[in-house]
C-alpha cells in the first residue's frame, strides 16, 4: 500500500477543524502521513490539532508565524514522503473513501481528478454537487479541461491526487498572492504530466462558510488573474482559440464580480482597466461559450460598463 500525504494548512479553523481531522483519521486507506500546518492560529485550532497527535502517530505537526496558505502548503510539500499528494482546507471534508478512491484510478497517469460536494455549514445541507464524467485524457486535450463544467475542478488543488515526485522535481510551489494561487500552481502541474484520470464521484466535501477569503473583496484582483493567464500561456503555448477564449472570459467575470461588491464607481474602474489592457483586447464570442458568457463577452466587446454593471448585480443577488 502506497503512502500517501495529506497536506491541511490551518488559520483559526478551529469550529471546523474537529470534523475535518477526523475525516482524515477515518479514512478507509490507512497508509497516511497527515501534515498539518498551523499558519499562526490564535484561536482553540491548535489544542484540536495536539489532541489528534496524542492519538495518532500518522499526524506531523508544523508551526509557523502568520505568512498566509500558500507559504503552508509549501512547508507540508517539503516535509511530505509520500509517493501521492493530496490536499484539504481545514474546514473541509473528505468522504470515508476519498484517498482510495484516488488511489485506484492512479493507475499508468500523474494525476486523478473527482468531483466536489458543495454544503452549507450551518444547516449542513447539500447545495451543489459538481460532477465531472469518467474520463482519461492528456493535457493537450485543452476542451477537456478549460470548459465551465471541468475548470471549476481542474482550477483547485483539493480533488485530486498528486505524483509528489513531480512535484518536487520540478519546484512546483505555491505562489504568495491573495487569490488564484490555487490555479497558478494547477497549471504548472498540469504542464508536467501526461496522463489525467478523471472520475465520476463526488468525494471531497467544500463546506459553504461565510466570510472566507473566497468571498471576499480582493484588492487589485486583475493583476492576479493576469498572474493566471500568464502561466496559462507559459504552460500550454499551443493552447486553442477556444480554450484561451474560455478563460479570458473567467477572468472578465471573476473581476467584475469582485468589484460590484464595494458599488457602481468601483465596478466602473475595473471595467476601465480590464477595457485598456491589451490581454483583452482580442476576446471573441467562440461556439463553447454558453449563452450568459456571450452576452458578457458581447457587452464587454462594446465596454456596456452600465449594462454589465446591473447584469453582476443581479447575478450577485441571485447566487
Amino acid at each position: 500500500m502506497k503512502k500517501v500525504s495529506v497536506i491541511i494548512p490551518v488559520y483559526n479553523k478551529g469550529p471546523f477543524l474537529d470534523k475535518c481531522l477526523e475525516s482524515v483519521v477515518n479514512q478507509s486507506y490507512e497508509n497516511l502521513q497527515i501534515i498539518i500546518i498551523d499558519d499562526g492560529s490564535n484561536d482553540e485550532s491548535k489544542e484540536i490539532i495536539h489532541s489528534f497527535l496524542k492519538k495518532d502517530k500518522r499526524f506531523i505537526f508544523i508551526e509557523q508565524t502568520h505568512g498566509g496558505v500558500a507559504m503552508a502548503r509549501n512547508r507540508g510539500i517539503e516535509a511530505a514522503d509520500g509517493e501521492y499528494l493530496i490536499f484539504l482546507d481545514a474546514d473541509d471534508e473528505l468522504k470515508k473513501d476519498y484517498v482510495e478512491l484516488l488511489v485506484n484510478h492512479c493507475r499508468e497517469c500523474q494525476l486523478v481528478v473527482c468531483g466536489l460536494i458543495e454544503r452549507d455549514y450551518a444547516s449542513q445541507k447539500i447545495v451543489n454537487k459538481i460532477r465531472l464524467k469518467d474520463d482519461k485524457i492528456n493535457c493537450s486535450q485543452y476542451s477537456k479541461i478549460f470548459n465551465k463544467p471541468n475548470y471549476s475542478i481542474f482550477s483547485l488543488p483539493a480533488c485530486k491526487l498528486f505524483s509528489l515526485s513531480i512535484i518536487k522535481k520540478n519546484g512546483i510551489r505555491f505562489t504568495n498572492q491573495q487569490f488564484g494561487e490555487d490555479s497558478i500552481f494547477v497549471l504548472n502541474y498540469l504542464s508536467k504530466v501526461t496522463s489525467i484520470s478523471i472520475i465520476d464521484e463526488c468525494a471531497y466535501i467544500n463546506n459553504l462558510v461565510p466570510k472566507t477569503l473566497s468571498r471576499k473583496y480582493v484588492k487589485d484582483i486583475d493583476l492576479q488573474l493576469l498572474n493566471i493567464l500568464k502561466q496559462l500561456r507559459k504552460s500550454f503555448p499551443t493552447l486553442d482559440e477556444e480554450s484561451w477564449n474560455f478563460m479570458l472570459c473567467r477572468s472578465i467575470k471573476l473581476a467584475l464580480f469582485n468589484a460590484v461588491r464595494p458599488g457602481f464607481k468601483s465596478f466602473i474602474d475595473e471595467c476601465k482597466k480590464l477595457f485598456n489592457n491589451s490581454t483583452y483586447n482580442n476576446i471573441k464570442i467562440t461556439s463553447n461559450l454558453g449563452t450568459k458568457d456571450t452576452i458578457v463577452v458581447f457587452m464587454f466587446k462594446n465596454r456596456l460598463s452600465i449594462v454589465l454593471f446591473l447584469i453582476f448585480k443581479f447575478m450577485s443577488h441571485s447566487s
